[in-house]
């Protein structure tokens, strides 16, 4: 095998083992964090992103940038334009009650949390509960499975649009 592609191998195996180690104190099976592990090599050894298709009217466009810079971080921007890209018909930062959501497809509320949820439990226990009495569903995916992952959490997604009503 060449040299430097056993070099990429081995350093992308050393960027990878905190994010199983990670998974695995989660409970996330064996199987679970190979595939994790083969859509990070495929994410990391990628030469070229798909961009974005050409938007029909201008408005759209004016809405979907506008919706890309309410975004609380990168990785919400990533997967928002990843949506996008794949077609997915959602609200991105939509306001339910005294609440924003990250996206909402239907009835179903996707979430994700960065490190900072770890010490906000508590205030995601109460406004799940509000919008789950209000019918929703909520999905919370945290940041480090996307970063790991995002191939598999937009193919989950994609999963759910002919389960939930749009």
């Amino acid at each position: 095998m060449n040299t430097s592609i056993v070099s990429l191998h081995e350093k992308i195996i050393g960027e990878f083992m905190s994010l199983a180690e990670k998974m695995a104190a989660e409970g996330c099976s064996q199987q679970d964090i190979m595939k994790a592990f083969r859509n990070y090599i495929s994410l990391k050894t990628r030469k070229t992103h798909k961009k974005p298709p050409m938007q029909k009217a201008s408005s759209v466009i004016g809405d979907i940038a506008k919706s890309r810079r309410d975004a609380d971080s990168n990785t919400e921007r990533i997967l928002h334009d990843m949506m996008v890209e794949s077609g997915i018909r959602f609200k991105f930062q939509y306001r339910i009650g005294p609440y924003r959501v990250d996206y909402l497809i239907g009835s179903t509320i996707i979430e994700l949390d960065g490190p900072h949820h770890n010490a906000r439990k508590l205030q995601d226990q109460v406004r799940d509960k509000y919008l789950r009495k209000r019918g929703y569903e909520i999905i919370r995916i945290p940041t480090y499975i996307f970063n790991v992952a995002p191939d598999a959490v937009l193919a989950e997604i994609k999963g759910m649009e002919g389960k939930t009503p749009f």
